[in-house]
């Protein structure tokens, strides 16, 4: 088989592991940012600086509380019958509430000395544990539907929640002005409901055992502990300058901030939907029945770099019209940060795409040691850049930490798993 045969091909399993996930994603994604002319007139900057807190705020206590669950049940979903999925599930949910439940009585008993820093009345930051909760059994449902190529289960799951999510939040922000706190009610209600379908999903499937197994949990707290540096540190570079905007600057200027990162967000959309059908592909090329064919993982990594380059520059080049199109002019401010922003999310792709490798390779201690490290790095990156260039600086960070992440992984993953980089390059 030629080079371009073997392209075309790549081209045609590209297709058909993401065509379905794109379809959903475009739609899925397409619901809540049709939301922003309307959320933009109901609500202020200062309104949005609420919804940035809250969501980053979840986004944190979910790589606290277990979000890796996810890489666990894949790193076994392929070689292990569908009872031993079954408990690890069970098992992990347990721990997965337990964990929360924990996350809930830290807020309260530390609310009145820290409550300049959670930006949130009592009661929103209480319900933030019940919200990973809840999303976190929803995304275990998800990627079931994801390692089982259920492209359009996955899909309608997906849709149901966005839909359920944007409906409650034009009833509460548009029909009864409940404010910033609709829009909440919006992402909490629709995850509950969510969550409650995906527990009848697993149970009916076969998928869910609560039969507690001391040794799995045992496990799946080892694993999730050991990821609990690497899953935070993801979250925070991903959210920490909505922190550092609150603490530095205004207000006015972390809502500004959050408009542009939303439309930003779509390059990471982009790349989140590559790695639906990415991590399951690499997983199974790498299961331990199978002959590992490196050309061809190569040949899929290119496809998708690509994909996520077209993004990129389609972000950069649309962003100015899409502000003045689907904001108020007080938002305008919002697309000085997107390029920088940008950059930052194709290294972060990059390394997603990557650290696969390491967690089938039993790489966790190094990536727990190095996220705790590039946690610390992250901290001094953004003081330093705030320093320097102001609020400016913000953008600025993001993107370094990112590239300072993809170039320490590359180099973990090369050495753990050498890959022929430069082969698919080259003609026959």
């Amino acid at each position: 088989m030629n080079q371009t045969q073997k392209g075309i091909r790549s081209l045609k399993i590209f297709g058909k592991m993401t065509g379905g996930y794109f379809i959903a994603t475009i739609i899925n994604n397409a619901l809540p940012f049709l939301l922003l002319p309307l959320l933009t007139r109901f609500l202020t900057p200062e309104d949005y600086s609420y919804i940035a807190l809250f969501t980053a705020f979840t986004a944190i206590v979910n790589s606290l509380t277990g979000l890796s669950l996810e890489s666990y049940i894949a790193k076994y979903f392929f070689d292990h019958p569908r009872s031993f999925i079954a408990k690890i599930i069970g098992n992990g949910l347990l721990v997965l509430f337990g964990l929360n439940l924990a996350v809930c009585f830290v807020f309260y008993f530390t609310y009145s000395q820290l409550s300049g820093l959670y930006g949130l009345p009592l009661l929103w930051v209480l319900l933030i544990p019940a919200n990973s909760f809840a999303y976190q059994l929803f995304f275990i449902l998800l990627a079931i539907l994801r390692n089982r190529k259920k492209v359009l289960a996955f899909s309608m799951n997906q849709i149901s929640n966005t839909v359920l999510n944007v409906s409650i939040t034009i009833l509460f922000v548009v029909i009864v002005v409940f404010g910033w706190q609709g829009r909440l009610l919006g992402i909490l209600l629709a995850n509950i409901f969510s969550a409650g379908f995906a527990l009848f999903y697993l149970k009916h499937k076969g998928f869910l055992s609560f039969s507690i197994d001391f040794k799995i949990a045992g496990n799946i707290i080892r694993f999730i502990l050991t990821l609990i540096p690497n899953s935070l540190q993801s979250v925070i570079v991903n959210r920490i300058g909505i922190f550092f905007m609150q603490v530095y600057f205004t207000r006015e200027l972390l809502g500004i901030f959050s408009v542009g990162f939303q439309i930003a967000y779509v390059v990471m959309i982009v790349i989140i939907t590559l790695n639906l059908s990415w991590t399951p592909f690499l997983f199974e090329q790498l299961a331990g029945n199978k002959q590992t064919n490196k050309t061809h993982i190569i040949q899929m990594f290119y496809l998708h770099f690509v994909v996520v380059i077209l993004g990129f520059l389609f972000v950069n080049l649309a962003s100015g019209l899409v502000l003045k199109i689907m904001t108020t002019e007080m938002y305008y401010e919002a697309e000085q940060f997107i390029l920088w922003l940008t950059l930052g999310m194709v290294f972060n792709g990059l390394t997603i795409f990557i650290q696969p490798i390491l967690i089938k390779y039993n790489r966790q201690k190094f990536l727990g040691i190095f996220s705790a490290i590039n946690l610390l790095l992250m901290l001094l990156i953004h003081y330093v850049c705030i320093k320097y260039f102001g609020y400016m600086g913000v953008a600025y960070a993001y993107f370094l930490t990112y590239l300072i992440m993809f170039v320490v992984i590359f180099i973990k993953a090369e050495k753990t798993m050498s890959l022929p980089w430069l082969k698919p390059l080259k003609n026959n």
